[in-house]
């Protein structure tokens, strides 16, 4: 029963970040904690539900838990960054969407996010997600790429990927946590 009620709360947390995401301000200043609160409510909670039902299931003790589900929230913050660091920097057959969709949608996502609080006075950004400009895609990806922001951002899901490893190391050493490990030290390194 407990599973069943955290899958509920994690349906409604999941609903309320996508419908906070369609209300995204244009105010610079806070676009970077609404990404974050956006992919917390989105994507970490997903992997932290997943874990912690996992933990939960197997009959962890409760301090196992929470770090387990300390492990998939900071697991599913990495991964979404790697996730939008991909939109600009992979390859469509492997990304299976085209590169820069996320713009093409006119949504901001920590690189665009980061190249534009470093940039304020460059209005390509602003007239491919505002106007939804898609001649000026490619262009605005290929300055993003060329930037430092996708090192920034990468540095940004290391830290997540850390923080994840530093709440598996306090499990005991078994396969599980070995994986576990293995997990976090690859999700900056994949590649779609």
């Amino acid at each position: 029963m407990r599973v069943v009620k955290l899958f509920s709360q994690t349906l409604m947390t999941i609903s309320g970040g996508e419908l906070k995401q369609t209300g995204v301000t244009s105010d610079m200043a806070r676009l970077r904690d609404y990404y974050f609160a956006w992919i917390s409510a989105k994507t970490a909670s997903l992997f932290a539900t997943s874990t912690e039902s996992g933990a939960i299931l197997g009959q962890a003790p409760e301090s196992a838990i929470e770090m387990i589900r300390d492990y998939g929230h900071n697991l599913g913050m990495a991964f979404q960054i790697v996730d939008d660091v991909l939109d600009f920097t992979g390859e469509e057959d492997e990304l299976g969407k085209p590169v820069g969709s996320d713009l093409r949608e006119g949504t901001m996502t920590l690189p665009s996010i980061l190249f534009a609080e470093a940039h304020p006075e460059d209005e390509l950004l602003e007239s491919v997600v505002e106007k939804k400009d898609t001649e000026s895609v490619m262009m605005a990806v290929e300055k993003i790429r060329d930037s430092s922001v996708i090192d920034e951002c990468l540095a940004l899901a290391a830290d997540f990927c850390s923080r994840a490893s530093s709440a598996a190391e306090k499990l005991p050493d078994n396969s599980a946590r070995r994986s576990m490990l293995e997990l976090a030290a690859y999700i900056v390194e994949r590649r779609k």
